[in-house]
Formats: C-alpha cells, structure tokens, sequence
C-alpha cells in the first residue's frame, strides 16, 4: 500500500527506536542487513518499513539527536537495527532539558535532517506518511520533534504523520519537564494526525506490580511491543490492503490522542490475553477506572484463533469497561508472531479516558510562568484545556 519513514529523536527516542527497529527486523527475518527468515509471507510487505537493493534490507529510518552520545551504539553496530549510517544526524551539544535551547539548536541542523527525509521519501514508490517516536519531557526529544513536524507539515501537506509520544515521570518530572511536555502536546496538537500516547509511569506501575521489579529494559520492551502491534497491520502480509489511513480512521477530528493496550505484558501469563488488551489494567496510559465512552478502537490479535471467538469476547469485555463501545474494528495476523508467544493482543482505543492523562499534564506543569516571557506556555495550555473540553464533549 506504500512506505512509510520512520523517525526517531532524542535521548529516549532513539533508545526505544533502536529496540524497536531491531524487534520488526526480526520479525520479518532480517538481521545485519539480510533476509534469513523462512517464510514468504515476512517479505510481502516488507517494503512499508524497509528498502530492498540487490537482497540487502534497510530500515527506512532517520535518527535524530543533538547530543552525538546516545547514537554511539547503533554507529557502533547499525546492522542490528538495519539502519543506514547516512541516516544518523546529530548535533555537537544536546539541548540540557530546554525547550528553548534545543529550539535553537535544533535550527542549526534541521535542513540536514530534511534533506535526509526527502532522499527517503523520493527513494518511495507511493509514501504514505510518517511515523515519529520521541519524548515530551526531554530538550531535545520535544523541540526538535516540533520543528520536524513543521517542516513535514509545510513540505509534505497531504501526508499523514503518526506519533509515538513518550510522557515523562510525573513523579521525578522538573519544572523544565512539564514545560517541555506542554509545549510538545501543544505541537501534537497543532500538527500530528495521530498520537499513540505512551506514559512511563504507567509502564512502570504495570511491571512493578507484575513482577515486583523496577527494570527499564521491560518497560523498553513493554513499549516497542505496543509500536510493533500498532504497526503490524501496515506490514503483515494478512493486512495486504491496509494503510496509515486506514490506522487514521480511529481518530475523529482533533480527537486523535488514542490510549494503546498490549497483551501479555513482558513476563506475564497469557491465558487472559482477550480481557487484558482492552482493560484499563493493560493500557500503556493512566486511566481513572471509569466508565467513559469509546469513541472508536482497532483491536489486532497475532496468532491463530478464529474469527468469531475474538470478535465475541472483544465485544463482551469493552462492555465491561466502556459505557459505549460502538465502531470497533478487530484485526487478525497469523503470519508474524511474537517470539515466545502463541497469541498476543494489542488495542489503541479512542476513549474519553485520554481525559486522565492530559489533565495529569496539567497539573504537574508549574503555575508561575507569569508574563511576557512565558507567553508561549499560556497560549499552549490554553490549546491542552481545549482539547480536554473536546473530548468531554463526547461523554
């Protein structure tokens, strides 16, 4: 149906991202550049993610950061994620936590970047969009993100761009954190078609409770195995007609901050897989537990298991949990699973749950930004506000 170029930014961006490059080279055979798998169903539509030139595979993906450091392991190895050393750009200094300066900064080598994106996007047959995976609390992750998509907006206008936007820890999260994270959900708002929202605390919560650890190495994996389940349908060979607008059909308007579910957790059982990918307890975001309207939903399940079965206990357990539940679409890949599991699950669900996570944002951001010099943050709270009364809006 078409490509799509991947980017990543920031400290955590690129952390997460190369795990999650080096997760669906995996899954569909590729490693160190070459196909090694053994079905020929991984190769159908390998080509939404990834260049294909004489048998060697390469991500299409742009990797971004002002600080050179944290790019050091994939310069060091790129074959593990199958990434292009030509599409790795840094900057001589990282941003230290500052909208502002990273801003600035960011100027500075944004038409690299750019030029990157354009070699990636005229190598396309038919490009469908973007997919962009950062933080909101960090300098980098944050200003950076929001001048890329300014320029996609202006220099691509009919294509979509899909987030990935990671929330900080409200519970460690400085002034400078919120004020980031106010500032990157106002350029979501002004300029993303979609946001899957991530929250670290939530994550967190979730392994610790499971597993009664606290191991950011599974809440990395915890969240590439939500990217990898909301991108499986744009690359599996069972979802040969689906595409980014199809993805973007779950959205309604400026009603496009989407809560996402993953079933089984890193090191959890898997034999409740159909109640825990669309209860509040597996959502990668903070929910109030609630009963609040459904607006829209896709539910993908890998593995083998029948139609019916999935569409009935789906349709049994949003009643549970959703006082509405209408225009919820359930998709089923057979042909690329999750290593150590027969069947998986993962939801992104438009809800007016999201409600919780904006106005958590709020209140962490810090209220004496006072005057002229802080204009910015008030216009962008104001557009949070907004959104939030949108949503309330619908129930």
């Amino acid at each position: 149906m078409g490509e799509i170029i991947h980017i990543q930014n920031g400290a955590c961006g690129n952390r997460i991202g190369e795990e999650y490059l080096a997760r669906i080279s995996l899954e569909h055979g590729i490693y160190n550049y070459e196909y090694s798998g053994c079905s020929d169903c991984d190769l159908v539509r390998v080509g939404t993610y990834f260049n294909e030139t004489q048998n060697k595979y390469t991500a299409r993906a742009v990797m971004v950061n002002l600080d050179p450091s944290p790019l050091d392991s994939v310069k060091q190895n790129p074959g593990r994620c199958s990434v292009s050393n030509n599409n790795i750009i840094t900057g001589n200094v990282g941003a230290l936590g500052r909208w502002k300066e990273g801003r600035i900064l960011s100027s500075e080598i944004i038409d690299t970047v750019m030029d990157v994106i354009r070699c990636e996007a005229e190598k396309a047959n038919n490009l469908q969009g973007f997919q962009m995976l950062h933080s909101l609390g960090g300098g980098c992750g944050s200003s950076m993100s929001s001048l890329i998509m300014e320029n996609i907006r202006d220099n691509y206008v009919k294509k979509d761009i899909l987030n990935f936007p990671v929330f900080p820890s409200r519970r460690l999260a400085t002034s400078q954190e919120s004020y980031n994270t106010i500032m990157g959900l106002d350029s979501l708002i002004n300029y993303s078609d979609c946001a899957i929202c991530i929250d670290n605390d939530t994550i967190e919560n979730k392994i610790g409770k499971v597993n009664g650890i606290d191991d950011l190495k599974l809440v990395n994996e915890t969240i590439t195995l939500a990217m990898s389940g909301v991108t499986l349908p744009l690359r599996s060979y069972d979802h040969e007609h689906f595409s980014l607008g199809d993805l973007m059909k779950v959205t309604k308007d400026k009603l496009k901050f989407l809560m996402c579910g993953v079933s089984p957790i890193p090191e959890c059982r898997y034999d409740r897989i159909w109640h825990d990918v669309v209860s509040n307890d597996n959502m990668i975001v903070p929910t109030n537990g609630y009963q609040r309207r459904l607006i829209s939903g896709l539910v993908t399940y890998r593995g083998r298991c029948s139609d019916v079965d999935v569409y009935d206990q789906v349709t049994q357990q949003l009643s549970n949990y959703y006082v509405e539940c209408n225009g919820v679409d359930i998709s089923i890949c057979q042909t690329i699973p999750i290593r150590h599991h027969k069947i998986s699950a993962c939801s992104i669900l438009n809800s007016v749950n999201i409600i919780y996570l904006l106005e958590n944002v709020l209140k962490t951001s810090e209220t004496n930004f006072i005057g002229p010099k802080y204009q910015d943050i008030v216009y962008a709270k104001e557009s949070v506000l907004n959104l939030i009364n949108e949503y309330k809006l619908q129930g």
